[in-house]
């Protein structure tokens, strides 16, 4: 049908209209795996079964469309678009092959009853992927095998990290990397990103050595008590004149000088 059901939220498939089908979150049905909030879709043996413009038939069902870049995200804080993706905070605009459609995209096991989050597929399972916990650092190996529970994603240079998919822009404090204890959307995957694209998290710290220094460092951004993992901290060769922002001290570490947040301490044993 063409109900602009596609993509929304259910618990049942009558949820979906007459002739929709209800990807519940306890389920295996979306790629071995159950979407938060639940998935309406029909099945289909063609791009043109499915509803929507851009909308794709992926294993015998829709997903729906959806413009990556568009529209243009400013701030990661920026509202979810509600011809987005239906505006929900757990799917993500993604590529899969050579279309962009809508994802789900959990990342608390509280988004999954009974069950929990899988951290590399983003859905509902009984039996998550395993790996390495999100801010690891991590090479993906000669056969392409990916040491992380969730993703090793590349933040520069020889740089990866273990990290998490999630979507930009929207509620932050939202369940995307796990709620604010746990982490916030805050890189992009693609060189202009737009509203709910798919983007990577990034953890939260309480001390400086939590992050990959000296890569990253621990940052307040005005969220919580605690920071965030944020990538390239200001060297300051110069001293302190060369720390610009408030509260940022120059700081002798085993890197060499750098601008530290004052309110975490270098280590959890509060020197610093």
């Amino acid at each position: 049908g063409s109900d602009g059901r596609l993509g929304a939220r259910c618990e049942v498939d009558a949820d979906c209209g007459p002739s929709g089908v209800c990807l519940s979150a306890s389920g295996d049905g979306f790629f071995g795996g159950g979407p938060a909030g639940g998935y309406c879709t029909t099945s289909c043996a063609a791009d043109g079964d499915c509803e929507g413009e851009g909308s794709a038939c992926l294993e015998g069902i829709c997903l729906l469309g959806c413009t990556l870049g568009a529209p243009p995200l400013a701030t990661i804080v920026d509202e979810l678009d509600p011809a987005k993706c239906h505006g929900r905070e757990d799917l993500r605009c993604d590529t899969i092959g050579d279309v962009s459609v809508c994802m789900p995209s959990c990342g608390s096991d509280s988004q999954c009853p009974g069950r929990v989050c899988d951290p590399r597929i983003n859905l509902c399972v009984d039996e998550p992927t395993t790996g390495l916990p999100a801010g690891s650092p991590c090479e993906v190996g000669d056969e392409g095998t990916d040491p992380c529970a969730g993703w090793c994603v590349g933040f520069g240079p020889r740089l990866g990290v273990c990290s998490g998919l999630c979507a930009l822009g929207g509620d932050i404090a939202n369940e995307d990397c796990g709620g604010l204890q746990s982490g916030i959307c805050r890189y992009a995957l693609e060189e202009d990103p737009g509203i709910g694209d798919v983007g990577v998290c990034t953890k939260a710290c309480t001390s400086h050595d939590e992050c990959l220094m000296p890569h990253a460092a621990c940052a307040f951004v005005g969220l919580n008590r605690n920071g965030f993992c944020i990538f390239g901290p200001t060297k300051c060769p110069r001293g302190q004149r060369d720390c610009t922002k408030a509260r940022e001290i120059c700081t002798e570490t085993p890197d060499g000088p750098l601008c530290l947040d004052e309110r975490y301490p270098w280590g959890d044993s509060g020197t610093g």
